[in-house]
């Protein structure tokens, strides 16, 4: 298990405290984004975290898999299943409308390669939709979504990547489904054997905008 830690500091001035915004964390989970895992705002709902100067975001790669029913964009992801714990190069199967415990995959399901990031949900049934949950430490939220019907009795593989977008949407909550586009977002990654990362929302100068025509941006601090 690796925690890591986000921090996102903002300029003087842009943080607009009438935003309604949230703050979006979004983690590639098969090559794509569709899950806000964690958000903040500068007007905060109920349960929401409030978005300040400095802000800290923790997360885990623990992992846990369940099946949903249904996949619809900006939809609520409503659990079929209990969630099951598992982790790179384990496995577990549907078996007596239920998901297994996690046990070590053999080659058949996952090369050495695939072991190292991956993991699989051994006669998926026809109807539902995998999902990944990951843990902040403290509790789990969902990460991804399987957005693909797949045929009844086969083997979905699923890989979390070190890759996240962060960006703004006016309606993203966690625990539904939101399909990313990347064109619209930031990306960042942690660097290899560092758990931190810092990025600011400002101007390209720190607190010192060119002129009155510069939007504030994200840029990685370190």
């Amino acid at each position: 298990m690796v925690k890591n830690s986000l921090i996102i500091k903002f300029d003087h001035g842009v943080l607009d405290a009438s935003s309604t915004d949230s703050l979006c964390i979004s983690k590639k989970v098969n090559g794509i984004y569709n899950v806000v895992f964690d958000n903040a705002s500068p007007r905060p709902k109920v349960g929401q975290k409030k978005l300040l100067t400095n802000n800290t975001f923790k997360f885990t790669t623990d992992y846990q898999v369940y099946f949903t029913q249904d996949y619809e964009n900006d939809a609520l992801i409503n659990s079929a299943t209990d969630p099951k714990d598992i982790a790179p190069g384990q496995y577990v199967e549907w078996k007596e409308n239920d998901l297994t415990e996690a046990a070590k995959a053999d080659v058949s399901l996952l090369t050495a390669d695939q072991a190292k990031g991956s993991f699989v949900i051994k006669n998926a049934p026809k109807q539902f939709h995998a999902a990944v949950k990951a843990s902040t430490g403290k509790s789990w939220t969902t990460i991804f979504v399987d957005p693909n019907q797949h045929m009844g009795g086969g083997t979905i593989t699923l890989t979390p990547k070190n890759e996240y977008v962060l960006y703004w949407y006016n309606l993203a909550d966690t625990e539904y489904i939101h399909e990313v586009f990347e064109g619209d977002a930031f990306k960042f990654s942690f660097p290899p054997g560092d758990s931190t990362r810092t990025i600011r929302f400002g101007y390209a100068t720190q607190d010192q905008p060119a002129d009155g025509s510069e939007s504030p941006a994200f840029y990685v601090v370190d």
